[in-house]
């Protein structure tokens, strides 16, 4: 049997980057989280892959992570995506 490649998979999940689902604006759901580099109630900052995640808002919190998934709630106002290491103390791991 040939091998058989998953054509339904998103390409960024497949390759490790950040994958988010928006639900209206109070909350979204993450994939692929690998680091928490910021985290305030108007300010959370993910790494996944090569990529950062800035979640801007009111009142954020974490409600649920487990592995590589996240939920963060509350008021969202922006999500930004940028490089890794851009931001954030880039020296150590």
């Amino acid at each position: 049997m040939k091998n058989q490649t998953f054509n339904w998979l998103p390409e960024d999940l497949d390759f490790g980057q950040p994958y988010f689902f928006l639900k209206g604006s109070r909350s979204i759901y993450l994939q692929n989280v690998k680091k928490i580099c910021a985290y305030a109630e108007d300010c959370i900052r993910l790494r996944g892959g090569n990529e950062t995640v800035c979640i801007a808002g009111k009142g954020l919190k974490i409600a649920f992570y487990q592995g590589d998934e996240m939920l963060i709630e509350g008021s969202i106002r922006s999500v930004t995506l940028g490089s890794a290491g851009v931001g954030e103390g880039t020296s150590g791991r």
